[in-house]
């Protein structure tokens, strides 16, 4: 009953333990995720539709709820009819509760059990205001949430310089990028994905091939050229040397018009 997905970036993943943060709409995100996922890996799933006494309620709130007022006592009798099959779904895969309530120790301790054992765990840890009809926005504190799961992971990738305390980005002068073949259109060679937080994605690292080592100092010295500095741990960030607002972080929602 589940559309068919097509799982995307899956050679991005790293071995062993690690938290993917999804973004989904509704029931599907952690359906495709359980299904599609490889490895050994736990779900996060809200913990109303695994207990049979509150499915109903959630399932008519959170899905049905907006339907049109002369159909929605059909939807009500729908949230009953799905009880059962969803507490066995639900129950039966490979899921961690999620609760907003008290009950919420539960979920984080779950978490980073699974994550101690060297399992993957996809948590989705959107609010109800959309972004757009497919997406919604994360819920305030969701990056908290992710430092507590992975507080010593964190910072060491603090001191290792992948995740600064507050962004370039926010200050509106730093850059990620990469180069296109303008024939094909593709993305060259880099001899790392982005955001892949190893050594390997060094700009100077020399385990990689000459055709991508080249490749990344031909987007170095470009960089260089037009006034942008890089750093010495990703190969694909750069910042301008002469920052307009070195100082300013900006918060504001951008949006295509």
């Amino acid at each position: 009953f589940s559309p068919k997905y097509r799982l995307v970036g899956v050679e991005n993943l790293p071995e062993g333990a690690c938290v993917i943060a999804g973004n989904h709409c509704q029931m599907y995100g952690p359906i495709a995720t359980e299904l599609y996922t490889p490895g050994p890996h736990k779900t996060w799933c809200i913990g109303e539709m695994m207990h049979k006494e509150e499915v109903a309620d959630y399932a008519y709130q959170d899905f049905w709820s907006g339907k049109p007022r002369y159909i929605r006592w059909f939807f009500r009798l729908f949230s009953h009819m799905i009880t059962p099959l969803a507490v066995l779904i639900f129950n039966q895969a490979d899921t961690i509760p999620v609760y907003h309530d008290a009950r919420g120790v539960t979920t984080f301790k779950e978490t980073v059990k699974c994550l101690c054992n060297d399992e993957k765990v996809a948590i989705f840890p959107e609010c109800y205001d959309e972004h757009n009809n497919i997406v919604h926005e994360f819920q305030e504190g969701f990056v908290d949430v992710a430092k507590l799961y992975w507080r010593k992971t964190k910072q060491e990738l603090f001191k290792k310089g992948y995740i600064a305390g507050k962004s370039s980005h926010s200050r509106g002068s730093t850059i990620d990028l990469t180069l296109l073949d303008m024939k094909s259109g593709k993305e060259l060679d880099m001899g790392s994905p982005f955001d892949f937080f190893s050594e390997v994605s060094h700009p100077d690292y020399k385990g990689i091939t000459e055709e991508q080592y080249s490749n990344r100092m031909v987007l170095r010295d470009l960089m260089l050229q037009n006034g942008f500095v890089p750093i010495d741990c990703e190969w694909w960030h750069f910042t301008l040397e002469d920052e307009p607002y070195p100082d300013t972080y900006f918060e504001f929602p951008v949006v295509r018009k």
